[in-house]
């Protein structure tokens, strides 16, 4: 009998033990605000590595992107997985732009792109960088496109009166002949 109620108890205690476990293991996968990052930035964060408009709704719901009144906040478990160590890299990149004054030129180059961090300078103009961009890509300037946040930056003005502020990205591309 006395036997009996030992090995009940045991079994009681190890289903607590087991339970109390899982529950550890259950928080140690719980995703970590990792980095906090104005929502202006990461905007330039997310046009540089070229995140969709649905991967950008897919990581807002499945919790890696959250608001936070003025700010995005990443949020990731211990071991993320690449797309979100990348992610997380580029952030912390583009921060670090903004408060050094340089702005990232995104360059296509052979089979993907190059990007390259620039001072930014309040004299800079449009026509000058795409100067400095055809010289990078081989090609005649005539021939390349300048984006910032998906807007064409015209030649004839400078860079801060097209809202290119430190922090931001600024994307190159070759056009395509008919």
């Amino acid at each position: 009998m006395l036997a009996q109620k030992l090995a009940t108890q045991d079994r009681k205690l190890w289903a607590e033990a087991c339970n109390q476990v899982l529950a550890l293991k259950a928080l140690a996968r719980l995703p970590h605000m990792q980095e906090t990052i104005p929502t202006d930035i990461f905007m330039h964060t997310a046009n540089s590595m070229g995140i969709s408009q649905a991967s950008f709704a897919i990581l807002f719901c499945e919790g890696v992107l959250r608001r936070n009144g003025t700010a995005i906040e990443i949020w990731a478990h211990e071991n993320p997985a690449p797309e979100v160590n990348l992610l997380l890299a580029q952030a912390r990149r583009f921060k670090k732009l903004k408060d050094r004054g340089e702005f990232l030129l995104r360059i296509p180059m052979d089979q993907g792109f190059s990007c390259s961090p620039m001072p930014l300078g309040e004299d800079m103009t449009v026509y000058d960088l795409k100067a400095l961009a055809a010289v990078c890509c081989g090609v005649l300037s005539d021939k390349l496109m300048m984006e910032h946040l998906g807007k064409e930056l015209t030649p004839s003005g400078l860079l801060m009166e097209e809202g290119v502020m430190p922090g931001s990205c600024i994307t190159i591309s070759r056009l395509i002949e008919c």
